[in-house]
Order: C-alpha cells, then structure tokens, then sequence
C-alpha cells in the first residue's frame, strides 16, 4: 500500500477515469481536476473510493488556474497532466485546441514551481504529432486512434469522440460503403497503465514515449464485428473480408522505448473492440 498522493488533471476526460482507476486499485490517493462541481460530484459516485476526491478548475487557460487547488494539497508528489482539448475536427484548430493546450500547460508548470515544489514527477499526455512535422512522420494525415471501453457509461449515455467512431459503424446498413476510417491504435486502457509506469519506473524519467499497437482499418474493424457479433451481420455491410487497406501490424512508428520499458503487455484491437461493441450494445 503506498501513501502517494497524485494530483491528475482533466479528470472526467476518457484516459483520465481509467488512470484513476488504476490509480486507486493500486493504493494512491488521487486528487482530480474537473471544469465543475457537477462533474466532480459525478466522479464521486463513480469511484465510490475514500482515496479519492476533486477540485474545480473551470478554465485551464487563465493563468493562475492550478494555483489554489495545489496550494491546498501540499502532499501532492506527483502530477498527471491529461486535460485538454480533445476534437477529431474544429472550427479553429489554433483558437480551440493549440491555445488551450499551451496555455493550460504552461499554468501548470507555473504554478507547480511556485507553490508545489515537492512534486517531483510530471507526465504530460500529449499527441504523436508532437513528435515531428508530418513530412517526418511520413503521412499528413496520420493519427494514433485510443479505443476501447469508456470506464464509465454516464446517464445521458452520452459517448466520447473514440466511441461514437465505432457507434457509427455500428449504425451502418448493408448497403453502406466500408468506413474510411484507418490509422493506428492502442487501447484506452494501456494508456492508462502507461501514465503510472511512467512515474513509477525510473528509466521512464526524462523521456517521451509513443503508444502504438497496431495498424487498423474500417474493414478489420467490420471483420470482428461479423466474427464476435453473428446477431449484426443482416444488419452491417461485409465489404470485402479480409482485404484490407492497411498493412495490419505495428508498422514503422518507433514505439521500441516503450514496449521495452514499460511492462505491458498490450491489448490486442480485436479485445479492443469487442469490448467497445459490448458496452454500446449494452446501452
């Protein structure tokens, strides 16, 4: 049992409740920002855990927005920053994504050094886009999807961006077209387990690491559904089993320093979605 206490941000957010979870299962005491009491009320009675508990911080980008929450939880020694903006599309992508992502950065690193200089360790959730232009990343129109089952369903069942990708498959018909939909993966819940390894292992410390398991495409996607789903198969399109746009595997991403640091052995996307379809059945 340990007497750490973690100071996580975006708490509400998809990655969040499941580094949460895994946090509490392994005997942290965790503190989570979220954007309002209501949603902080919410993780209350999710987790249901005495370890846990949450201060508002309804903007992340006005300066000073960490000060007060981390003034009052000095026991603090580690930070997990995950809050930020999360859009597959936006109106201005510098406007509603890039600024708040910086500046709400930058408000943590100042207030961390200005009143919690015990915290000692920081992992900061990023995108693979950070690491190079898309010329060096091979192909401008590269993501890295994290799937897998929300860690909790809220009342208004209400999906995140990563569910409704494969909700709308699931809302398809036969005569439908094969979703264009293909990139990279890694499941929801060993981002999770990575976030704490991070802090955890001191070969983690002072490094960036990028999460890619394997490579998917729309028709894998339909495969297993056709596979573990036999009830949707009247109702999906087949497009053409097996042939498919991708070359499905890890590819050429360099994900060695992870997979060899971190002791995890990853979730397989066909586990992946089964469990996704599960849950949106389930609603």
């Amino acid at each position: 049992m340990t007497t750490t206490s973690v100071f996580i941000s975006g708490g509400s957010g998809f990655i969040a409740q499941h580094i949460i979870s895994q946090l509490l299962s392994k005997g942290y005491k965790v503190i989570g920002s979220v954007r309002s009491v209501d949603k902080g009320e919410n993780l209350l009675n999710i987790f249901n855990n005495n370890n846990f508990s949450y201060e508002v911080v309804p903007i992340l980008e006005i300066e000073g927005s960490f000060d007060e929450s981390l003034k009052k939880h000095p026991e603090v020694t580690v930070f997990l920053h995950t809050a930020s903006p999360v859009a597959y599309y936006a109106e201005d992508n510098e406007r509603d994504i890039l600024i708040p992502a910086i500046e709400g950065t930058k408000n943590v690193l100042k207030s961390i050094k200005e009143f919690a200089p015990q915290i000692t360790k920081l992992v900061y959730t990023s995108s693979v886009v950070a690491c190079g232009t898309a010329e060096e990343l091979g192909n401008p129109n590269f993501k890295v999807y994290v799937f897998g089952p929300q860690y909790y369903m809220p009342s208004n069942k209400k999906l995140n961006l990563s569910a409704t990708l494969i909700s709308d498959v699931l809302n398809l018909t036969l005569e439908s077209p094969v979703p264009s939909i293909k990139g990279r993966f890694i499941d929801v819940r060993d981002v999770a387990r990575a976030h704490i390894e991070a802090f955890e292992t001191e070969e983690a410390q002072g490094r960036r690491f990028v999460l890619s398991n394997t490579h998917f495409d729309g028709q894998l996607v339909l495969d297993i559904i056709h596979k573990n789903f036999p009830e949707l198969n009247n109702k999906l399109p087949k497009g053409h089993p097996g042939d498919y746009s991708v070359t499905v595997g890890r590819g050429s991403i360099n994900d060695s320093n992870a997979r060899s640091i971190f002791n995890i052995e990853y979730i397989n996307f066909e586990r992946t979605i089964i469990d996704s379809v599960k849950q949106i059945i389930d609603i």
